[in-house]
């Protein structure tokens, strides 16, 4: 197969009038794409039994994305991410900075930094209707 330049893939036809009945019809040449930037881990927190939680950023169809996913070793050893986890647009990541950082703030001051459990995070009465405090 013949390689042709750059300019010459950009249009369809003949420059020439040489009599071929061809005219020079040119196109738009698609829009050259962006590497999309690989994923960049910023933290990753052990949770026991060969899983872990990572912290990362990435791009998808040239948009940045947190990502907060549990990973798992797989029967190879190597670790391998899961559908469990969260991905949140950049554009987002103040306000959903601010709402990690009130819960975070509110379990300290209930005293429920450790072992915090839905149930204990969010008491429920009988009816199983979260209890406002």
């Amino acid at each position: 197969m013949q390689r042709r330049s750059a300019q010459a893939r950009t249009r369809r036809g003949s420059m020439d009038s040489g009599g071929n009945g061809r005219t020079a019809a040119f196109f738009e040449a698609p829009p050259m794409r962006k590497r999309a930037m690989p994923d960049r881990t910023i933290r990753t927190l052990p949770k026991g039994d060969g899983e872990e939680l990572r912290i990362s950023l990435s791009e998808y169809k040239g948009h940045a994305f947190l990502n907060i996913r549990q990973w798992f070793r797989n029967r190879n050893g190597s670790m391998q991410p899961t559908q469990k986890g969260v991905t949140v647009p950049l554009r987002l990541l103040p306000d959903f900075a601010s709402g990690v950082s009130q819960a975070a703030t509110t379990a300290l001051q209930e005293g429920r930094s450790h072992n915090a459990t839905v149930t204990n995070l969010f008491p429920q009465g009988d009816d199983g209707e979260v209890i406002e405090r």
